[in-house]
């Protein structure tokens, strides 16, 4: 009988070094079985963050549906309307010109989302439906958005490449096109409408957080509607 010691395995028959033996599988396993998630759930200590995961899983179920919820006020700018101060459910009603049942149902979910809030009788901003208030940049970004949501109807064809031309293909005419030089103005319209309304998203940060009055000389390369240089421009003179 040889003297070296014997590597212990697992109960399931698999060895110390197997796939099937490692720490992620094991958690893998554990995290999928049902009555862990049972006790997970209800013992003290493991039910807040039993509790926290289980709100992602449900954010990734449901984000589609915040994503409609949050088109839907921009399109029918209900933040535009309580900007004017909070609004009774009839009125809300008649200037969105939505039936009772479906104002409601708007309202609910906005409300849920924090895009709207209730103050006594009346609907009004809610913390993040204030954000919302003229800000073009973001309202630009959500009605773009929207075409990604249709090439998305059915994203296994989309990933096999069965979907054939999609909308952001067509609207971002110049990616993976060797002949983007020769596109005309009208092509590439709606892209440079979209990052002239979304570049003060970034141009803001940019200028706060790097000092530009020390150059003499800006270049901003494939500048577009020239809305960069035109926030450089101003943060110079607010400079002076």
């Amino acid at each position: 009988m040889s003297s070296r010691p014997v590597a212990a395995t697992p109960a399931d028959g698999l060895p110390a070094s197997s796939p099937g033996w490692s720490w992620h599988a094991r958690r893998d396993r554990l995290l999928g079985d049902e009555r862990f998630q049972r006790w997970a759930s209800a013992f003290p200590l493991t039910r807040p963050i039993a509790r926290r995961r289980a709100r992602k899983l449900f954010d990734l179920m449901a984000g589609f549906v915040y994503s409609q919820v949050l088109l839907s006020c921009v399109r029918l700018k209900l933040f535009d309307l309580l900007a004017e101060g909070p609004q009774s459910f009839p009125s809300l009603c008649h200037r969105l010109e939505l039936p009772e049942a479906q104002a409601h149902k708007l309202l609910a979910a906005a409300q849920a989302l924090e895009l709207v809030e209730r103050r006594g009788d009346n609907w009004a901003l809610g913390s993040l439906g204030a954000v919302m208030v003229g800000n073009a940049p973001l309202v630009a970004m959500i009605e773009h958005h929207a075409s990604l949501y249709r090439d998305l109807a059915d994203p296994v064809a989309l990933l096999r490449g069965e979907r054939g031309a999609t909308e952001l293909g067509r609207y971002w005419a110049y990616a993976d096109n060797h002949e983007a030089g020769a596109l005309d103005a009208q092509r590439v319209a709606d892209y440079s409408a979209l990052m002239a309304a979304s570049q003060p998203l970034i141009a803001t940060q940019v200028l706060d957080a790097y000092p530009i009055a020390r150059h003499r000389c800006l270049l901003d390369v494939g500048g577009g509607e020239g809305v960069f240089l035109c926030a450089a421009a101003g943060a110079l003179r607010n400079c002076a």
